[in-house]
């Protein structure tokens, strides 16, 4: 006897053929290798996104030196560019795949332990950065974007159940958050059942609700980090199936973005102060505060918080261009100048700080300063400012 079980993706439901149309459109729009390198010799050097599609093309011709080293200057050009990070964390595995297993069975070889240690934590801090990082599935088919329906024999129920959990984790992965949800949750209902909370693994939790926050379902999502932090709370645990190693505070964090995405906001910024009280060096918990307070137009406390997160971080340039943005709002125009140049002096390369200080500087009536900025952020600016450019030179011709 056979039954046949459903797992529905509600919104998208695409046929094989459009499917492919749309995978080979892509492909066709995606630049070459040799185009992305030419860009990068071009001027877009300083690009986070242009030196990450390079170093995705490198992964696909097996040049994992140059990957690193692309991936290492996508984050160097934007500290908070997350899928640099992720990549990064996830290309020891693809150098030696048999590391999975290896760690599966607690038998990691001793010369790549600190080296998966430094991995699990870049895909930790992609998480903060943005907790709606999308993973990837690195050149494979992906699972296909229709609804699934998978076969039941009777006497195989277990195997069933075991293929939800499959496609609920791997969904996610292939960025498939309506299957990877709708997967989960059935996974849930169907091992668990009435089972206490503390007796489901985190890794549930963690999957079901990362896939309801990239569906915008943050009640659901902030139930899941919920759970998760109050047992964390109560005793810390391990979970292998879950790619990094959140702890409480991860989750307190997390939980505050969707409580904030809620539109709760004295919850989420409770939340973020008791972040930053376990854990003074979480600056990310400072940048969400700051900007939380400046849509509200609370300049004295955005101020505190972006300030802050500069302590925090100070060699980010983009933490320093933040406060910028903040006092310029806030008409703290000297303040936002300072900020500027600070950031221009502790990444000279960073062409956007160039393009803000030279508007500054112009509202400022500091022509000189304005002159000297935006000439310089046109000589070093990527592709993707191109409009910024065209104001700078137009800017550039009204100088007195």
């Amino acid at each position: 006897m056979r039954t046949r079980l459903t797992v529905t993706l509600a919104a998208v439901v695409v046929c094989a053929a459009s499917t492919a149309a749309a995978q080979t459109a892509q492909k066709d729009t995606e630049p070459t290798l040799e185009t992305l390198e030419a860009r990068v010799k071009g001027g877009d050097s300083l690009d986070a996104e242009t030196q990450f599609r390079l170093g995705r093309m490198y992964e696909f011709a097996h040049r994992y030196d140059d990957e690193e080293r692309a991936f290492q200057t996508a984050i160097a050009a934007d500290p908070r560019y997350a899928p640099a990070y992720l990549w990064l964390g996830d290309l020891p595995y693809v150098r030696e795949p048999k590391l999975v297993k290896d760690e599966q069975k607690n038998r990691v070889p001793p010369e790549w332990t600190k080296r998966l240690d430094d991995a699990a934590r870049l895909r930790v801090q992609a998480l903060l950065i943005d907790p709606l990082v999308d993973w990837r599935a690195r050149g494979e088919k992906p699972i296909p974007q229709d609804v699934i329906a998978l076969p039941e024999y009777k006497g195989y129920e277990k195997e069933t159940t075991a293929a939800l959990a499959w496609y609920g984790i791997a969904g996610y992965v292939y960025e498939r958050y309506e299957l990877s949800f709708s997967a989960m949750d059935l996974y849930w209902s169907r091992q668990y059942g009435s089972t206490p909370e503390d007796s489901i693994p985190a890794w549930v939790f963690i999957y079901h609700g990362l896939a309801a926050a990239h569906l915008n379902a943050y009640d659901k999502a902030s139930r899941d980090f919920e759970v998760l932090l109050k047992r964390a709370q109560t005793v810390e645990r391990s979970d292998s199936l879950i790619r990094f190693p959140l702890n409480t505070n991860d989750y307190r964090y997390l939980l505050a973005i969707f409580k904030e995405r809620l539109h709760k906001p004295a919850e989420a910024v409770q939340l973020y102060q008791d972040a930053i009280s376990a854990d003074l060096g979480l600056y990310m918990a400072h940048v969400r505060l700051a900007q939380m307070y400046r849509q509200y137009k609370m300049w004295d406390k955005a101020t505190a918080e972006a300030q802050a997160a500069v302590d925090a971080n100070p060699d980010d340039a983009s933490l320093l261009m933040d406060l910028a943005v903040i006092d310029r709002d806030a008409g703290h125009l000297p303040d936002a100048a300072d900020a500027l140049h600070k950031a221009v002096t502790v990444d000279p390369r960073c062409p956007d700080a160039y393009y803000q200080l030279g508007l500054v500087s112009q509202d400022l009536n500091r022509a000189p300063d304005a002159r000297a900025a935006l000439t310089h952020f046109i000589a070093v600016a990527p592709h993707r400012l191109a409009t910024e450019v065209a104001d700078a030179k137009q800017r550039l011709a009204a100088l007195p």
